[in-house]
């Protein structure tokens, strides 16, 4: 069980620092969240199927010292296959949930509450007069 917490922790950190650093660029709070998970998803399902893949051989090994460890090894290849749902859909809804609160009770408005338009880089500028 620490195994697989320390996987699910060590995604989350990274996730909430690329949000966080996504929020620091200048982006709304849900942009960020869904850039931030969108950006993360490929190196979760990664590391999740390494891991199941490196316990796949204890999975199936019949010798009675494997017999001893296999209940840790299901345990944690099961886990894994949840571990992605949680940190990719859990972690940055309570990231949001948690910003918005944090917002609301201090009474600061942030980025969310004002629209701002979007750089396309078609801007001219007005002609001078005379």
């Amino acid at each position: 069980m620490l195994g697989l917490a320390g996987v699910m922790v060590n995604d989350s950190i990274i996730l909430v620092s690329a949000i966080r650093r996504l929020l620091q660029d200048g982006l709304t709070l849900t942009d960020a969240v869904v850039e931030g998970a969108r950006d993360r998803l490929r190196p979760v399902i990664l590391t999740t199927l390494t891991t199941v893949g490196g316990l796949l051989p204890l999975l199936f090994e019949t010798s009675l010292q494997a017999q001893l460890v296999q209940p840790l090894a299901i345990t944690l290849v099961f886990g894994m296959f949840f571990s992605p749902l949680l940190v990719l859909f859990f972690v940055p809804a309570l990231l949001g949930i948690g910003t918005d609160l944090t917002r609301r009770v201090s009474g600061r408005s942030g980025p969310d509450d004002q629209e701002k338009p979007r750089e396309t880089g078609d801007h001219q500028e007005p002609a001078p007069q005379s």
